[in-house]
């Protein structure tokens, strides 16, 4: 059974926030994704957390991020990366924008190489050339 009352309250308390989160593009933190609908991926435990990657920051509270797991995933709306050995996927079809009070604790950052990969597999998936024009 889905906890969507449970999730609703912490979304009244993350809303609430006036805090001033620091991220960067590239770096992996734990973000309060929320229980969501259907394949919608959600979060885990009472913050209702995943780890995700800034894959863009839109302002100093405000970035679109791409959660990731840990359970091998094929296809191609998945980007492998291995990260301070864990091997991770990111899912770029759940790639979402949010406010930077979701975000509770950053973990790690990827590198450069592989930032500019999964740009590239994002890219890809959605159809872009990388001058950003449709293909």
């Amino acid at each position: 059974m889905k906890e969507f009352d449970v999730w609703n309250e912490q979304k009244k308390i993350l809303n609430g926030m006036k805090k001033r989160v620091l991220f960067k593009e590239g770096e992996i933190w734990w973000c309060a994704v929320g229980m969501n609908v259907g394949g919608e991926t959600y979060g885990k435990g009472t913050r209702f957390g995943r780890p995700v990657i800034i894959f863009k920051r839109l302002s100093p509270d405000m970035c679109i991020v791409i959660p990731t797991t840990t359970k091998p995933k094929n296809g191609s709306w998945f980007h492998y990366l291995f990260v301070r050995g864990i091997h991770r996927w990111a899912m770029m079809s759940q790639m979402k924008s949010i406010s930077a009070n979701r975000l509770f604790s950053k973990e790690s950052r990827i590198s450069i190489d592989q930032f500019v990969q999964l740009k590239k597999s994002v890219a890809s998936l959605l159809g872009l050339s990388e001058y950003g024009h449709r293909t």
